[in-house]
Parts: structure tokens; C-alpha cells; sequence
């Protein structure tokens, strides 16, 4: 278990090892199944060059170059809201399994002491439900 820095468009929602092995699921499906940070640039849908400043300034909705953008940036928003639920239920299943669902609140730094001593909650099993959650959606 980690702590990441946020507070950051840039910030990365997995540690370095995890963030591996996520770019390397994305890469085998050929696109950002599971996103790794909030900026879509961060899971390659962007839009630029010549034909997107043509389009800026009317209604281009439903024409154009900027579809494949809006669709992707709409898929990933959608992914983002996804990884964000899973992650909520696995918090919540942890803290069942821990025994610490009861408490009105819970320490992160007595969260992650009750994770790490819980040999079964590894990062290896958590990234292959992860990518089993990802791969059944």
C-alpha cells in the first residue's frame, strides 16, 4: 500500500510499480482501459493541428475531426467515474475485512498498518482485480 501526492491535473492515481503494470494492461487493449490520472492527455485522447483550429469558433458538434475527441474524452470520463467506484468498493470491503467498517472514522495511517499486516490484501491481488473488474465491464 502507498501514499500518492494529488492536488495535481498531473497526478498519477497509481504507485510507480502499479502505474507499470497499468499502462501495460492499456497497451495489450490498445487504449486507456483504466485510466491513470484525471487529464486526458494522460491516457492519450487529445485533439490538435490544423483541422481542430479550423473547427473552433462554430457549432462543430456531430462533424468534423473533433468527434473521435469528444467520443474518447466521453469513454474516459466514464472509465474515471468507473475506477472511482471500484475503488470506494474495495476501500469498503477492506475496511469489513479489517474489521474497522464499524468506526465512524479510521486513520490513514491505521488503515494502511491493517492492510499491510493483512498479508493476503497484496498489490498483486489487488491489480488482478482490478483488471478482472476492468476486463468483465
Amino acid at each position: 500500500m502507498t501514499v500518492l501526492s494529488s492536488g495535481s491535473r498531473w497526478s498519477v492515481w497509481f504507485c510507480q510499480t502499479c502505474r507499470k503494470r497499468v499502462m501495460g494492461f492499456n497497451a495489450r487493449h490498445g487504449y486507456a482501459v483504466i485510466p491513470i490520472g484525471r487529464h486526458s492527455l494522460m491516457a492519450g485522447v487529445t485533439v490538435s493541428g490544423p483541422e481542430f483550429l479550423l473547427t473552433m469558433g462554430h457549432d462543430w458538434e456531430g462533424e468534423g475531426p473533433l468527434d473521435g475527441f469528444l467520443s474518447a474524452t466521453s469513454g474516459l470520463i466514464a472509465r474515471m467515474d468507473h475506477l472511482h467506484a471500484w475503488h470506494e468498493g474495495v476501500v469498503a470491503g477492506n475496511l469489513r475485512r479489517l474489521g474497522l467498517d464499524g468506526l465512524e472514522s479510521v486513520a490513514l495511517d491505521a488503515y494502511l498498518s491493517a492492510v499491510i499486516a493483512d498479508k493476503s490484501l497484496t498489490k498483486e491481488v489487488a491489480f488482478e482485480a482490478l483488471t478482472g473488474h476492468f476486463s468483465a465491464s
